[in-house]
């Protein structure tokens, strides 16, 4: 069975900016629930999302 490994924001190969922005140019009102494994990575990765200016 492979190894599953889940990162929190910003440390993948996600590219976060462009997925707020395609959610951003759609008419409706999306919801985007993002899950963290890690409780301790809960905080850096809200930072990572002010960071790249799509939160605050």
């Amino acid at each position: 069975m492979p190894t599953v490994t889940h990162w929190s924001l910003g440390e993948g190969s996600i590219h976060w900016r462009a997925v707020f922005a395609a959610l951003a140019k759609l008419e409706s009102n999306p919801r985007l629930i993002i899950e963290i494994m890690e409780k301790s990575k809960i905080l850096a990765s809200a930072a990572y999302l002010a960071s790249i200016g799509v939160a605050e």
